[in-house]
């Protein structure tokens, strides 16, 4: 729907685009965020979305609010950030005598 401002209501006409929303996937490998290269984000609304193993979530957090500050930078409106974490699990052997 495009709607134009006029004084103080809204009606149907043709001057406000909403943003286009653009999603970033990427993932935490090897000490790097990694898969979020893009184009022009000017003018959009991004949602950054990467996945982590649970051990290196503070690492990962640190990048991604670097990545959100260029995002910004480069033009966007706005920006969230989804983590999406993986478990990490190790095997424990109980033995009893």
């Amino acid at each position: 729907m495009v709607l134009r401002v006029v004084g103080q209501g809204v009606r149907r006409g043709c001057c406000i685009r909403p943003p286009q929303t653009v999603l970033l996937t990427g993932s935490f490998i090897d000490t790097r965020l990694l898969g979020l290269e893009h184009g022009s984000l000017a003018g959009a609304a991004v949602r950054l979305r990467y996945t982590v193993d649970a051990d290196h979530r503070d690492v990962a957090r640190a990048q991604a609010a670097e990545w959100r500050t260029r995002i910004l930078a480069a033009g966007a409106v706005s920006c969230e950030v989804e983590e999406v974490v993986s478990p990490t699990t190790c095997a424990c052997a109980v033995w009893s005598a």
